[in-house]
């Protein structure tokens, strides 16, 4: 119990002071309850990296297979869920918002130039991975920590993703 309670002292006091537990984004709690229920929109990834390496990871081999296809049709315009789905089947590719680290959601323009993915992590984090070809290897771009991700859903117009790293 007492090492549960230093715990929650540490996390208030690094939260107080600006440190790591911190989000500019929540409004301070008014009172325990509304501390205990405030949802942060960052979530700290020091917290558990774990669950956010997961869906990192996701993203990577999905960007894997999409190369995979695009090196055999000089396009990434099969890299879509159906397209996807046989070279890494360990994966669940939709269209839809992703809600778990195994579900990526998937989204390519036309002609086979962008293709972009989204991964939700058990943190909440939702991590994006973009690739633009026009020459090999493609230009890799990210979003989740820095860029800030509102929707879990692979973009279907560019965003303007810039980020080098998670």
């Amino acid at each position: 119990m007492k090492s549960i309670a230093l715990v929650l002292v540490s996390v208030a006091a690094l939260s107080a002071c600006g440190g790591k537990g911190s989000s500019p984004a929540a409004a301070p709690a008014t009172n325990a309850l509304e501390a205990a229920t405030t949802t942060v929109r960052h979530p700290s990834p020091w917290l558990d990296p774990a669950d956010d390496h997961v869906a990192q990871t996701s993203l990577r081999n999905a960007l894997t297979a999409a190369l995979v296809i695009a090196t055999d049709d000089d396009s990434l315009d099969h890299a879509d869920v159906e397209g996807l789905r046989p070279i890494e089947p360990s994966l669940k590719y939709q269209n839809s918002a992703s809600t778990a680290p195994n579900e990526v959601s998937v989204e390519g323009l036309p002609l086979g130039q962008t293709w972009w993915a989204t991964v939700k992590s058990r943190s909440g984090t939702c991590f994006g991975i973009e690739a633009k070809s026009g020459s090999f290897p493609p230009t890799i771009t990210y979003a989740g920590y820095k860029t800030y991700l509102a929707s879990c859903r692979a973009p279907t117009t560019d965003p303007g993703w810039t980020d080098s790293d998670w």
